[in-house]
């Protein structure tokens, strides 16, 4: 059995948001070719095994009900 591949890390782009959001949200479509995701940002993560930067303060990250990652209010 091969070891884990190391995390991917995904470059914060500091303040280019919506230029995080797309490159994750790229990733997302390509970690949905031949799996099936329950739509969970965290579970997306784990079976892509990246790292993403965090997201800004107040927000998470969430995958909307059309396959984007977007930003929604912390809760």
């Amino acid at each position: 059995m091969p070891p884990p591949a190391a995390p991917q890390t995904i470059a914060d782009e500091g303040d280019d948001v919506p230029a995080t959001l797309a490159k994750l949200t790229r990733l997302l479509h390509h970690a949905m070719v031949g799996r099936r995701l329950s739509g969970d940002f965290d579970e997306f993560v784990r079976v892509s095994n990246l790292t993403v930067p965090p997201p800004p303060p107040g927000k998470k990250y969430a995958i909307s009900k059309q396959w984007k990652v977007i930003l929604v209010d912390a809760k």
